[in-house]
């Protein structure tokens, strides 16, 4: 900022707010994604297999539900789902021309897990 101050540039900032933002992934895309970057299709296909037909049951009590299957999978306490949230970042960015992008996290993170 400083050095914009001093060569009189302008300075542009924007604020993202990636609380949720793996659930906004479209997963089909990351795949192709991890592809285009190099991933290898085994790869690929066991990460596809972890994040989807995952089914779930419910226990309340003494009472357990009927198996169901879980339609999105999101995974946010995976430890793997920032990292392919980075890689799905960096490839929009790459393709927007972004070479250099830098960031602040405002509010502390937090760990959750089902």
């Amino acid at each position: 900022m400083e050095k914009a101050r001093e060569f009189q540039k302008n300075i542009y900032f924007c604020f993202i707010d990636y609380a949720k933002a793996f659930d906004c992934v479209d997963h089909n895309k990351l795949w192709q994604v991890l592809k285009e970057m190099g991933v290898q299709d085994h790869l690929i296909c066991l990460l596809r297999n972890l994040y989807a037909g995952q089914e779930a049951t419910l226990k309340t009590g003494h009472r357990t539900t009927d198996w169901f299957k879980i339609g999105k999978v999101v995974w946010q306490g995976y430890i793997l789902s920032p990292c392919l949230f980075n890689l799905y970042a960096e490839h929009i960015m790459r393709k927007a021309g972004l070479d250099t992008v830098s960031y602040t996290h405002l509010t502390p993170p937090t760990i959750s897990s089902v």
